[in-house]
């Protein structure tokens, strides 16, 4: 099953046993907006409400960077948590304009990302 920012943000609510209300409550938005969020009739929220939201629900690392990436995903876009690192890394975007003009294989990259975590994971 696919997982929808909705989705997402509905689970990790209900499994720190927050009503609609208190995390409203939390991020300081009505839970009108809440409950629009999670039933994806209002569009995934931009990055300061995502932190709000992360923090509220206590999100550990895996999980803030789900919330984002389903975030994006919902509005076609690139995880705002990536956005001003690629912007200031020139070298970064030109890696990622040169794989997108030479197709590499997905497996390159996973590759490559295991080099960098094995070298750089602490």
């Amino acid at each position: 099953m696919k997982t929808e920012f909705g989705d997402f943000l509905k689970e990790k609510r209900k499994g720190r046993h927050y009503t609609v209300k208190i995390l409203a409550n939390l991020i300081g938005k009505s839970t009108s907006y809440v409950s629009q969020l999670e039933s994806g009739i209002r569009p995934a929220p931009k990055r300061e409400t995502l932190e709000k939201i992360s923090d509220s629900l206590v999100l550990n690392k895996c999980e803030k960077e789900k919330l984002f990436d389903l975030a994006a995903k919902s509005r076609n876009a690139l995880s705002d948590d990536l956005t001003e690192y690629i912007n200031s890394h020139e070298e970064v975007k030109k890696a990622i304009r040169f794989s997108k003009g030479s197709d590499i294989p997905e497996e390159e990259w996973h590759q490559f990302y295991n080099q960098l975590k094995d070298k750089f994971y602490i």
